[in-house]
This record gives C-alpha cells, structure tokens and sequence, in this order.
C-alpha cells in the first residue's frame, strides 16, 4: 500500500492547486469545511477552515477564533492578523472568527493562505489528515483532499506494517470478509463480530497502538465469584485475559499487528472460539448458572473488503496514528 507520507511538500503543492480550482467554481451559497480529523469534544473543535461563498464572485473564507477551538488548536490572534486575516468584529458584515473576503480572481491567494495556516501554523503534517465537508446547491461537488487509495489481494501469509489505526482496521475488515465471509459482520460500534457456530467473536482494533483484541463472551450468572476465578486459573487459557462479572466471563485475546498477519488474526479468532465452547460446557453449575438463551438482538451489517479513509479521528494524537 502506498505510503501518504512520501512526499508531504509535494501533496501540499497539489492540495494548493486543487483548493485554489474548487474555490473558483463555487457558487452562491456553497459552503466548503476542511478540517483536521474532524474530531469534537467538550472542549471545542478541532483546527478547521471554512470558505463560503456569497453574492457575485465573493468568497469568503473564515478561521474559528479561540473560544470555538481545542485548547490544542489555538491560536495567536497577532500571527494570524500579521498574514492579513481580519479579526473578529461584530460590525457589519463582521464574522465572529478570523475572516478574509475576496473576488473569485483571488482564489489562489485564498488557498495559499488556507495552506500555509494549516501547515505551518497548526503544523499538520500531510494532507492526508484532513477531511472535507460540503453544503450548498443540490449539484455542489465535492472537494477531494487525496485520492482513493486501492487495497492489493490480500495474503494470509504476508506480514503488513500498517501506517494508521485505520489502515490496520482495513487490513482487519478484510481479513475477517476473507476467512468468514458472511459469517462476519461490522456492528453499530464499527468493530467486526464473528459467528462460529454457537459462538460470537468481537474482533477491534486498539486506537492507539498496532495491536487487534479478540474478544469472547459467556452469558452466566456468576453465583461465587471468587470460585469462577479460581476455577478458571486452573484451566491454563495461556495468552487469554478473562474477567468475572455479575452478568457472565469475558475472554479477551491480543494479537499483535506490527506487523500485521492475517492469518495470525483468523487462528486467534478460531482460538477463541474453541475456548468460549470449552468453557460454556465445562464451569460447574454450582459457581455459574445459565441464563435462558434468548435471540441475540444485534445491530450489525454484512462485512465486505471496502475502501476506507486512511485515518481514524482519535481523541488525541498518537504517533501510531500519524
């Protein structure tokens, strides 16, 4: 898979020259967001850019004053006033955020300056990291930041180093779509659910950092915690993390992804299978009691090898990340 990081001076070159041409076909109304990871929290926002267009041939293009940004995203009204932004003023036709407002002949001054403001004063580090959101007319193109990366064939035996935690989530997905086919399924919270036989596997990938937990679950009612865990220490699970709770025993296996295998995955999901069977028939009754098997009411879609965007929206950054 092509690394989005080869050349970053190169991607913020073209990154230039594409914005400068999307801002030139905008048209009343048409509003254009670039953000960085499009993440949210209590907070406020992540570092972003809007452009809006409005009238004859004005764009408009606005910069959040601090108090709607991160703490980590701020910014120092001087610099961005010293590079020619307005600040922000509620007079009219003011914004309540840094503002430039230029004819459509200057679009190119408007993407170099979006540019340099998201690389060299926020210093994101590629393109790639950011995200695009458009509103406007109904025919309102979108604005493409990076092009479709393809997926190559996938081999169980080839090891991949993956580069982000989505690139990994990706290499998961199509892994599991391979080995299980329409036994495996993408539920609400974007993980990836395995059914063997009687047996359902929660596979996800761990934010930040290269590694895939495999997870099981046995629907008891624990009478005698103490004894369930005492019990289960003496079956030598080996590599399998397992926590008594109230409401049953949950299993979690962690597989390695630096690099990644898949075959190293699909024996972990079969290993934990195998385990969740041996377990079901054998605890004794007297630590747990089984509950009555009620149809499992899951929110889920069928799971197909797709293409995903390269990077996952972390609350904070990581190097695995990045």
């Amino acid at each position: 898979m092509p690394n989005p990081f080869e050349d970053s001076a190169v991607a913020w070159i073209e990154m230039r020259r594409n914005l400068a041409d999307y801002i030139d076909g905008m048209r009343d109304g048409d509003v254009l967001l670039i953000e960085y990871r499009r993440t949210r929290s209590p907070g406020g926002d992540s570092a972003c850019i809007q452009f809006y267009a409005w009238g004859d041939g004005l764009i408009r293009c606005e910069v959040p004053s601090n108090r709607f940004l991160s703490k980590g995203f701020h910014t120092d009204a001087s610099e961005l006033v010293s590079r020619g932004w307005n600040a922000p003023n509620t007079g009219r036709n003011g914004s309540a955020s840094f503002y430039l407002d230029r004819g459509r002949g200057h679009c190119d001054e408007l993407a170099s300056k979006a540019v340099a403001l998201l690389q060299e004063l926020w210093g994101i580090p590629h393109p790639a990291l950011l995200e695009s959101v458009v509103h406007g007319r109904p025919e309102t193109a979108p604005f493409t930041i990076r092009p479709a990366v393809s997926f190559p064939e996938l081999e169980m035996s080839t090891a991949v180093r993956p580069i982000s935690a989505a690139h990994l989530r990706l290499l998961v997905e199509a892994t599991l779509a391979s080995a299980f086919a329409d036994a495996a399924e993408r539920d609400s919270h974007g993980d990836v659910t395995v059914e063997l036989g009687d047996e359902w596997i929660d596979v996800s990938v761990v934010l930040h950092e290269p590694v895939v937990e495999v997870w099981g679950f046995i629907a008891r009612r624990v009478l005698d915690r103490d004894a369930a865990i005492v019990e289960l220490a003496e079956w030598n699970l080996e590599n399998i993390a397992v926590d008594v709770e109230a409401e049953g025993i949950y299993t979690t296996l962690r597989v390695d992804a630096d690099p990644f295998v898949p075959r190293h995955l699909v024996s972990a999901v079969h290993e934990m299978a195998d385990v969740l069977g041996t377990l079901d028939l054998g605890l004794p009754d007297p630590i747990t009691k089984r509950p009555v098997r009620k149809a499992q009411n899951r929110t889920s879609r069928p799971l197909r090898a797709m293409q995903m965007q390269l990077f996952a929206p972390p609350a904070e950054p990581t190097l695995f990340d990045i």
